[in-house]
């Protein structure tokens, strides 16, 4: 039919009507759902984008469940390397992921609001504007237009139709801490955190409520700022704590606690001045911090770790992984290919003491990788030191370094050290950050005496 109706029209028609198909065929559609998946979930990637509104996004549980939800207000949601939160139009490149909005060829694209009077356009590279539709009218996906016999229902989010209730049928409720940030699911018997920015509200029954003071960390926003800010003094915006509940306190913020959350394996214990690591009975010990779950890590920055390996007879080229940002090393965990790690391998003995590899690498920002490796000897009971440096190195580049110390049997004295030699590539200035926290001494049997993490470390010489 399409054919005999082209026939019989002119040439200027005939390409109108065929814009008009070629349009339809265009018009934008959803893909399918992102799925929860285990290994992503642990390790505390449980946001993913909603496949047809950038207002609502998905949750997902320790028992695979996903639930929906929405961002307060006209906020959108953004998901990327480094981010997964609701924000205002504008914040991020990474709003919107299912939208295609990325260049100048998206320009003009029109997507769903979740309600059908409204709709959202591309109207520059990475921007969004809302538009409303003509009264008496209806945006329709299939076209990418509002028209008046729009084929269009309005989503059970529509925050023009949302009004306070008290639904009895809300499964989830405050949390009892009485902290807003925080919520509980029924049949869930622990706090969940609302999305960075968003508290908790009753009456809608979600995260709906904008909250600047909602920080994962529970600092304020000019305190997680002043954490990261350049130091000359080289405080530690991180550091360990060895008590039967493990907490990070700040330096830079005074010794105020950071709220860091914490998985711990069978296999590790604390005696209050270390953390201790017991791989024996097929154990495979570590602790994992979520804080660093989409935290990027600006140069420059520092990690120190204090390690000592109790392993009677070790076999020659034994690996202890003693820090990546990884939850697990299952290939499933599709989220945290690790952009940094710290291993230390045996290499046997060499004049009567243990020789040791330590080996750092790491991925910039630039998906740029580089290495470096330290060897240094040691008694069996002696404790090493690692200072891990990504900042400016020779050639006016951003890169890693550091070095190692033999720290002796009881931690603190300094003996031989020795620098790390890298490849000295140039990384960009900051670490490529993932979905995962980290994982401290996985399958390490030994002892970490420190773990601490220096943000914005204005001179690694004073980290000894």
């Amino acid at each position: 039919m399409i054919v005999k109706v082209l026939l019989n029209i002119d040439s200027s028609m005939k390409y109108l009507v065929l814009l008009g198909c070629v349009a339809v065929a265009s018009a934008w559609q959803p893909g399918p759902r992102d799925v929860c998946n285990d290994a992503n979930t642990n390790g505390g990637s449980i946001l993913l984008p909603h496949e047809k509104y950038c207002q609502l996004y998905y949750t997902c549980d320790l028992r695979g469940n996903q639930v929906e939800l929405f961002c307060p207000g006209r906020m959108l949601f953004a998901y990327g390397t480094g981010i997964a939160v609701c924000v205002t139009e504008g914040f991020s490149t990474f709003n919107c992921p299912k939208w295609s909005c990325s260049s100048d060829f998206d320009i003009g694209r029109r997507y769903p609001d979740t309600c059908c009077s409204k709709y959202w356009e591309c109207t520059a590279a990475n921007k969004l504007s809302e538009k409303v539709c003509q009264p008496g009218t209806r945006f329709d996906t299939n076209i990418e237009d509002c028209l008046v016999n729009a084929q269009c229902s309005d989503n059970k989010y529509c925050v023009d139709n949302i009004k306070s209730s008290n639904n009895n049928a809300c499964r989830e409720s405050a949390s009892p801490s009485g902290d807003p940030c925080l919520y509980r699911t029924q049949g869930w018997p622990f706090d969940r955190q609302c999305p960075l920015g968003t508290s908790f509200d009753i009456s809608t029954c979600s995260c709906s409520q904008f909250n600047q003071g909602c920080t994962a960390s529970g600092l304020s926003p000019a305190q997680l700022l002043e954490n990261k800010n350049p130091d000359a003094l080289c405080r530690a915006s991180g550091r360990m704590q060895w008590g039967n509940v493990l907490t990070v306190v700040s330096d830079k913020l005074n010794g105020r606690n950071v709220d860091h959350y914490f998985y711990r394996s069978t296999g590790f214990s604390t005696n209050s001045i270390e953390g201790i690591f017991d791989a024996n009975n097929n154990n495979v010990p570590f602790i994992y911090d979520y804080y660093y779950n989409d935290n990027t890590l600006y140069a420059p920055f520092a990690i120190t770790l204090n390690v000592r390996f109790d392993v009677n007879n070790i076999n020659l080229n034994t690996e202890f992984g003693l820090l990546e940002n990884r939850w697990t090393t299952d290939p499933a965990n599709t989220h945290c290919n690790p952009s940094i790690s710290i291993s230390a391998r045996y290499l046997g003995i060499t004049q009567g003491s243990r020789n040791w590899n330590f080996t750092v690498r790491a991925r910039g920002e630039n998906n740029v990788e580089s290495a470096g490796s330290a060897n240094i000897l040691g008694a069996a009971t002696d404790y090493f030191r690692l200072v891990f440096t990504f900042g400016p190195r020779s050639g006016n580049i951003v890169g890693i370094g550091g070095s190692v110390t033999n720290r002796g049997q009881s931690g603190q004295i300094s003996a031989q050290t020795v620098n790390f030699i890298t490849d000295n590539r140039s990384m960009g200035s900051a670490l490529q950050p993932t979905k995962c926290g980290f994982a401290i001494g996985r399958s390490l049997n030994g002892r970490l005496q420190e773990f601490n993490v220096y943000e914005g470390c204005g001179n690694f010489g004073l980290l000894g």
